[in-house]
């Protein structure tokens, strides 16, 4: 349903308002999470030398790293990794 600011102002300023509260949230949210402590995870810590290949899935960090060992760039990498 669409509604016209010219048919209607005060719900088009009640609509506004509303996405002003939710956005006001969402920073708030925002900020909040981010000064949190951060999660404990048991991986190491792991450093490159050349390059790095990151993703969730370790099937996809290999291909990652093959394609880098290769002479790939950082978008071969990237692609291989989907």
């Amino acid at each position: 349903m669409f509604i016209s600011t010219a048919e209607s102002p005060r719900v088009a300023q009640g609509m506004l308002r509303l996405a002003g509260w939710f956005l006001s949230l969402a920073v708030l949210f925002a900020l909040l999470g981010a000064t949190g402590v951060a999660a404990q995870t048991n991986k190491p810590v792991l450093h490159g030398r050349n390059w790095v290949a990151i993703t969730g899935k370790p099937l996809a960090a290999t291909a990652g790293a093959m394609t880098f060992e290769r002479g790939g760039n950082a978008v071969d990498a990237a692609c291989a990794m989907l």
